[in-house]
């Protein structure tokens, strides 16, 4: 009964963890890939998502004649809207791979239309599709 006790609050804490991880939806033929996290529905037709964009590693040659292999990625806050096919990046921090934080801005105002065809349409998709 004890094992059985354990075995249950190791398989709930890996459930409530596995909620609050990156979840891989789309990499575009570039490689950049586009991941999600804690996806909420806020009313009918509008959810609020966190989108990570990890670009791949870029090869750079240094002036000792040294290669380096250098990477950034983003993450933002979409305000997604299913019904108009449209988008709000509410707040986004762009961070090089060694953590140093390269932009970082947003807006509540201005909305983007999501392009058919394009990897940020993928995002659409699959939460709009998977979630209604």
């Amino acid at each position: 009964m004890k094992n059985f006790l354990i075995f249950l609050i190791l398989l709930f804490a890996q459930k409530v963890f596995a909620q609050s991880e990156w979840m891989s939806i789309t990499t575009s033929v570039s490689g950049r890939e586009y991941q999600i996290r804690n996806l909420e529905k806020k009313d009918n037709q509008l959810y609020d998502v966190w989108v990570k964009k990890i670009d791949p590693p870029i090869k750079i040659k240094g002036k000792n004649g040294k290669y380096t292999y250098k990477s950034k990625y983003s993450i933002n806050n979409w305000i997604v809207s299913c019904d108009t096919k449209e988008y709000q990046n509410i707040t986004f921090v762009e961070y090089h791979s060694n953590g140093k934080i390269l932009s970082e801005g947003g807006s509540t105002e201005d909305t983007y239309k999501f392009i058919p065809d394009s990897v940020a349409y993928g995002v659409y998709e699959y939460i709009c599709s998977e979630n209604n």
